[in-house]
């Protein structure tokens, strides 16, 4: 196959590649921001397709680590390798390129790598998110735990018709007369 044609079809791939991870970093924001609304059917439906863009993400590198790995064997080789262990990248691939097919190769390049920068980062906010939250339950249920098996302290409450009543709520500290108690 010629290096123009093999060139054509690496740039398609390039631009597939940017259009699914940039669907990709869409679904990661849609599914971040779905966590506060809480729902499981909102949280599940998104991790399905999220699943098949990236596993589509992971076929298309295939594809453009095959292309490559074909252009490397019509290039020149000064280091005398093999071609199956030469690795070439669209830097080194535009080198050799007339000029208008190199700078849509590299267009098609930089967009892609933009696109996984933002899918890298939305997925780095959201790991970072999970591990906040998981330490901030895990806190908070451990003092709620404390808070439950060390107090005996009646603070009371108050029923449907506000008359006081003792005994409802368990906590460290009286609040005599409080309408609203915020612990839990």
């Amino acid at each position: 196959m010629l290096l123009v044609d093999l060139t054509e079809r690496i740039a398609r791939s390039l631009s597939a590649s940017a259009e699914l991870m940039t669907k990709l970093h869409k679904g990661l924001v849609e599914r971040r921001t779905s966590w506060v609304s809480a729902r499981p059917s909102t949280v599940e439906a998104p991790v399905r397709v999220l699943e098949d863009l990236a596993a589509q993400i992971a076929a298309e590198r295939q594809e453009q680590e095959s292309l490559l790995a074909e252009a490397a064997g019509s290039l020149p080789n000064p280091s005398n390798l093999p071609p199956n262990r030469r690795r070439i990248n669209v830097s080194v691939l535009c080198r050799h390129l007339p000029e208008s097919l190199a700078t849509r190769l590299s267009e098609a390049s930089k967009r892609a790598v933009s696109a996984a920068h933002l899918v890298r980062t939305e997925q780095a906010l959201g790991d970072r998110l999970l591990r906040f939250s998981q330490k901030a339950h895990e806190g908070m249920l451990q003092n709620v735990a404390q808070d439950i098996g060390s107090a005996n302290d009646d603070v009371g409450g108050y029923d449907m018709q506000a008359r006081r009543v003792h005994g409802t709520l368990v906590g460290s500290a009286p609040t005599t007369g409080s309408l609203i108690d915020g612990r839990m």
